[in-house]
């Protein structure tokens, strides 16, 4: 159950504790971690060449290529799938080719590893994509645990941190009710259906399909994320930016300026270790790739900690006292953002005139 913030955390249950330690010694937010000497540091443009991959994944589809080359080599792949009955994010494994579709696409909420991590068995390999801080913490695990950190590749991605499922609940709630629906079949959170500039949710049901871009919804929920609403107070003095890493593999979207031509989606992709740089040498012939410096690849991606909205507390007391999610939304996000957009917008036409 996520706590009374509506995060999922780690907790001591002292009931059957037995002092081994082992959750404060992989915990990344209990020690200073550092980070590894990257052997590698190359970074590229990428895009997957098989179209259908393309339309499903949020950017470039290199992730979907990494886990076909992992499962083709004799590696289990551990990704984020949507459970529709939960309407959680959770980690699963994955053997076959088949079963990577559901880890394709970007999934804007926080990813639950629970019970996966202890399925791991040090005669396997595996491949492994998180968030740079379960990254960092997989490390230390790997580790502690005395696993061969050689059968791992590592796959992290630039992470803008996570929303509160009190956010997503209420969203969701929201969506079922004018879909008048009480499951979804099918949930994706980077619908291309637009292009892929665009971020826009799609929710499938058995007979109804449902995009956030309608004119009541018009993409609330991801007002309240790269608003920095409500996100895990962890996300706010996140250091696991750009090269701070634990991965071998970065992964991201590519935004770019050179690039902003390109309607079906790119992908950041940075290598940091040998065991990375071989891996991208042996599916490049499967992606368009551009080398091309840091700067440019990583373009957009924010440097440090995401900044914690000013009425963040404010907006928590609302959803806590019962309030709606589009009225939250107008009081606490689009009125405070009038005022420097009408200014913005005045501005560019007096300079046009003059």
């Amino acid at each position: 159950m996520p706590d009374e913030h509506g995060f999922y955390k780690a907790f001591l249950n002292n009931d059957t504790c037995v002092d081994c330690g082992l959750c404060v010694k992989v915990c990344p937010q209990r020690h200073s971690i550092p980070f590894i000497s990257h052997s590698v540091s190359r970074h590229y443009v990428a895009q997957v060449a098989d179209k259908m991959v393309l339309q499903y994944s949020s950017s470039g589809g290199v992730a979907y290529e990494l886990g076909r080359w992992a499962i083709r080599n004799g590696y289990k792949v551990v990704g984020t799938t949507y459970d529709t009955e939960q309407d959680r994010a959770v980690w699963k494994i994955a053997d076959k080719e088949s079963e990577l579709s559901l880890f394709s696409g970007s999934k804007y909420i926080q990813s639950i590893p629970s019970g996966i991590i202890s399925q791991f068995d040090k005669q396997d390999k595996y491949l492994v994509v998180g968030t740079p801080c379960q990254i960092a913490g997989l490390v230390k695990y790997i580790e502690t645990k005395r696993f061969d950190r050689n059968k791992f590749l590592l796959v992290d991605f630039h992470c803008h941190g996570v929303p509160s499922y009190i956010v997503w609940d209420k969203y969701v709630e929201y969506v079922k009710k004018r879909m008048d629906v009480k499951n979804f079949t099918n949930v994706q959170f980077r619908s291309k259906s637009l292009g892929w500039h665009r971020f826009l949710l799609r929710f499938e049901s058995e007979t109804k399909t449902y995009y956030s871009n309608n004119p009541t919804d018009h993409n609330v929920f991801y007002d309240y994320f790269f608003g920095h609403a409500w996100l895990n107070e962890s996300c706010y003095t996140c250091s696991y930016k750009r090269e701070n890493s634990m991965a071998d593999i970065k992964l991201g979207d590519c935004w770019n300026k050179n690039y902003k031509d390109n309607k079906l989606g790119l992908s950041a992709l940075s290598v940091f270790t040998e065991v990375g740089n071989q891996v991208i040498q042996e599916i490049k012939r499967d992606l368009l790739l551009k080398e091309d410096a840091e700067n440019v690849v990583c373009q957009g991606q924010i440097q440090s900690g995401a900044k914690k909205n000013k009425y963040a507390d404010k907006i928590e007391e609302q959803f806590r006292q019962g309030g709606n999610i589009l009225a939250i939304r107008f009081r606490y996000l689009f009125l405070p953002s009038l005022f420097p957009r009408v200014m913005e917008k005045l501005s560019s036409i007096l300079f046009r005139k003059h």
